[in-house]
């Protein structure tokens, strides 16, 4: 089985690459991995595993596979698939510094964090190669069976301290073949959870205005299915769960329309995400968000007299 974005708009797969910079990256730019001087990229990737079978015994092989659009490296590296477990990148928004634009990496930015996350897989990348293929077995297994969550892999250099330059074919790649995939193989009778297409949810606060009396708000959830005909429905069943940091989240609870949720202690900019799982264990790849203004900081004012002749 081949876990791979398709041009019919199957979303099985979040990628983009972080730049040593202050902005985001575009997710239809090449995905880069550079370490020059100044310069530092990396990439991030993530894949829903909703078609594969729940049990990790099956699984017999997973292999990342990405296509390079651009080698600018004349000698031979190694790359580096690295799991990341302290952070939950929501990719458009993601920066070297907040990942999710609006919090910290666990170790301050996405360099530090990268460098401290566990190396599953090594790849040697000589020049003029046009494929590059990592080993993803173990790290499938514990994804599947909860060993590890899947906040998906960050891809690095070799720690030699040369310079590295070379960009791999995005999801948003013209080309559907030269996509990046995740090619699993897994036991004869294995079977996937049900629905290949990822699932969708939105979330709204009930009073979109900025909060200002206190930290607890309530939010509308709203949840709906897409089916394998891609006819949408709304979900009867199923449950969700709710974040501050799209890492951390509540327990599954039965779908309601609404829920009150705790903003924190201290003022400014909070974005939740909520997740959705229907009756099949399906769960969405990307999660709804919603943001809001906690200010609740009286304004403060000053009176000045003109100073006497």
């Amino acid at each position: 089985m081949t876990l791979q974005a398709s041009l019919a708009g199957s979303e099985m797969i979040e990628d983009g690459s972080v730049a040593l910079d202050t902005s985001g990256q575009d997710e239809d730019s090449p995905l880069l991995v550079e370490r020059s001087g100044s310069v530092t990229e990396l990439i991030i990737l993530r894949w829903s595993l909703n078609p594969l079978p729940n049990d990790p015994a099956l699984i017999q092989t997973a292999t990342l596979v990405l296509s390079v659009s651009a080698m600018n490296t004349p000698y031979t590296f190694n790359l580096q698939m690295r799991a990341l477990s302290q952070a939950r990148p929501y990719f458009p928004e993601t920066t070297w510094s907040k990942y999710d634009g609006i919090l910290d990496w666990p170790a301050g930015t996405l360099g530090s964090t990268a460098a401290a996350e566990t190396i599953m897989s090594v790849a040697q990348v000589r020049s003029g190669q046009t494929e590059v293929r990592l080993n993803a077995t173990q790290l499938v297994k514990d994804w599947i069976s909860g060993n590890r969550v899947n906040h998906g892999v960050v891809l690095t250099p070799s720690s030699s301290g040369l310079p590295v330059d070379i960009a791999f074919h995005s999801s948003e790649s013209v080309q559907e073949s030269l996509r990046p995939r995740l090619e699993v193989t897994y036991q004869e009778g294995g079977v996937g959870q049900g629905e290949v297409e990822p699932l969708a949810c939105s979330v709204s606060f009930v009073n979109p205005q900025d909060v200002t009396a206190n930290e607890f708000e309530e939010v509308e959830i709203n949840a709906d299915v897409v089916l394998k005909d891609n006819v949408r429905g709304i979900a009867t069943t199923g449950q969700y769960r709710i974040s501050l940091d799209n890492t951390n989240w509540t327990v599954l609870d039965p779908r309601t329309e609404r829920a009150t949720i705790h903003l924190g202690p201290e003022d400014g900019t909070k974005r939740i995400y909520v997740e959705y799982m229907d009756d099949k264990g399906n769960v969405s790849l990307r999660p709804a968000t919603a943001s809001i203004i906690l200010d609740r900081k009286a304004p403060s004012a000053s009176i000045k007299t003109p100073q006497s002749q």
